[in-house]
């Protein structure tokens, strides 16, 4: 069976992601520094600062984190630094690193949204999910006026925290930025999970009349018609979804079952075997496999 809570919305969105905004954190990055840091003269400092951009553009993690770390030692209030060491922590799966790093750069950047929500993150993948609340708090706080901030403190809610506070903050929301199809979305989630299955179906129908490719609200409105038994409808929503996004497995599980309901045991192993293509160490896939006669 689908899992739900694996839904996930993909809201997630980097800062500095345009080409722009790359070059503008270039240009920085490459700026003559101000002087002598602690422990380094000039000609050290810009030895370090290419090292470190040749190691990161290479994935020689390990080599970059040595670099950077003497950067920020010597530059501690240097945010370029904060960043990239953060971000190289996390390639090296260092979270609670990469956290500590992110809550520095909080602390002293004048725009700590920036660091938003991967500072959150950080926290939640080193297991500490108070930290994560507190963190998501203080990223509404820094911009309040952002729906993605508060869409990414309610969908924490939603997945660690509790349905009925997620609803709450995801209604709240939407009475302040009802265009939002992150928190439509995710409300029509909350109604999906507690069996509201026409609220959830109309809700993803409403988001795909001026987003037909959204495929979260294509596996929404999936799944809303396959519980209420429109078998048919809901494999409309679905086999679309694995067009527009092939390896997303909550699509292949969901036929999976369709078929299964209907007798097609091949059509039921098919999308199973695309799972496991993804998903190769995936044991609930591999047991209905079994089932099926397929292993």
């Amino acid at each position: 069976m689908v899992q739900l809570s694996r839904i996930d919305p993909r809201a997630t969105r980097l800062v500095a992601s345009t080409a722009a905004a790359v070059a503008m954190c270039w240009g920085i990055y490459r700026m003559p520094l101000p002087g002598a840091g602690e422990g380094l003269d000039r000609d050290d400092a810009e030895r370090l600062v290419e090292i470190a951009a040749t190691m990161r553009k290479y994935g020689r993690w390990d080599k970059a984190r040595g670099s950077l770390e003497r950067l920020h030692a010597a530059y501690p209030g240097n945010h370029i630094y904060m960043r990239d060491l953060a971000d190289t922590y996390r390639q090296m799966r260092r979270f609670g690193d990469e956290a500590a790093m992110w809550a520095k750069f909080m602390d002293s950047s004048p725009s700590p949204e920036e660091a938003c929500p991967r500072a959150a993150h950080a926290w939640r993948d080193n297991r500490q999910p108070e930290k994560m609340f507190e963190t998501l708090d203080r990223c509404v706080a820094a911009a309040p006026h952002d729906p993605d901030m508060v869409f990414h403190r309610a969908y924490a809610e939603e997945r660690w925290g509790g349905r009925a506070r997620a609803e709450a903050e995801y209604t709240q929301a939407l009475k302040r930025f009802p265009a939002s199809g992150d928190l439509r979305l995710g409300l029509a989630r909350i109604h999906l999970h507690d069996g509201r299955r026409e609220d959830a179906l109309a809700a993803a129908r409403a988001i795909l009349s001026s987003s037909q490719d959204n495929v979260d609200a294509l596996l929404v409105a999936g799944l809303a018609a396959k519980a209420s038994g429109d078998l048919a409808g809901a494999r409309q929503y679905l086999e679309r979804g694995t067009r527009l996004a092939p390896g997303y497995a909550d699509f292949h599980l969901a036929l999976a079952d369709i078929a299964a309901r209907q007798a097609d045991a091949n059509t039921a192993r098919g999308h199973l075997r695309r799972v496991l293509e993804n998903e190769p160490g995936n044991h609930e896939v591999k047991a209905q496999l079994e089932a099926l006669g397929d292993l």
